[in-house]
């Protein structure tokens, strides 16, 4: 059996923890809010439409399971994504905007019909560093460094077409079935 005085130890220790973990919490929110946060684009400007479209005229943009091709003539756009039986493709056109986005609007055709969407992407630049996020709420990421690295996003970006095979495998695929 515990004697009153134990309980009370326990009592004021569980106090004392509880209250040091209260006020620590929200130190450790805003820490990782401020790592969370992303760059600090407040002296970043948007990039020209000049500027985008040395980075994507004539070149693909190669995904994890797929690519996407931004034609020069007409502005065309198509793509494919997916493998087996979730593979899929989308044909349409691709803009830029003042304010340094990039978008393509597209039909997109799968095993379950098709849609129409409209993809966007911003993409700021500090003088040195060219960074990128999806509209309207993806989060902030350097895009491609100065100089520029394997890993960057922008390394993704190849001249020529690579997704014209694999939107007729994509087309053939759902046809089939």
């Amino acid at each position: 059996m515990l004697n009153g005085s134990f309980r009370i130890r326990i009592s004021m220790w569980t106090v004392a923890l509880l209250t040091a973990v209260a006020t620590l919490m929200p130190l450790a929110d805003a820490t990782a809010a401020k790592k969370n946060a992303g760059p600090d684009l407040s002296s970043a400007r948007p990039l020209s439409t000049e500027e985008l479209y040395r980075l994507y005229h004539g070149r693909s943009w190669i995904w994890r399971d797929g690519a996407g091709y931004f034609q020069v003539s007409k502005r065309q756009f198509h793509a494919f994504s997916g493998r087996g039986r979730g593979i899929g493709y989308g044909e349409g056109l691709w803009f830029l905007t003042d304010g340094g986005r990039l978008c393509f609007r597209a039909e997109w055709n799968g095993r379950d019909g098709k849609s129409k969407a409209l993809t966007c992407f911003a993409h700021y630049t500090d003088g040195k560093k060219i960074y990128q996020r999806k509209m309207p709420d993806g989060d902030w990421y350097v895009f491609r460094n100065s100089p520029q690295r394997r890993s960057d996003e922008a390394s993704k970006l190849r001249p020529g077409d690579y997704a014209k095979h694999g939107v007729a495998r994509a087309k053939a695929r759902l046809n089939k079935n």
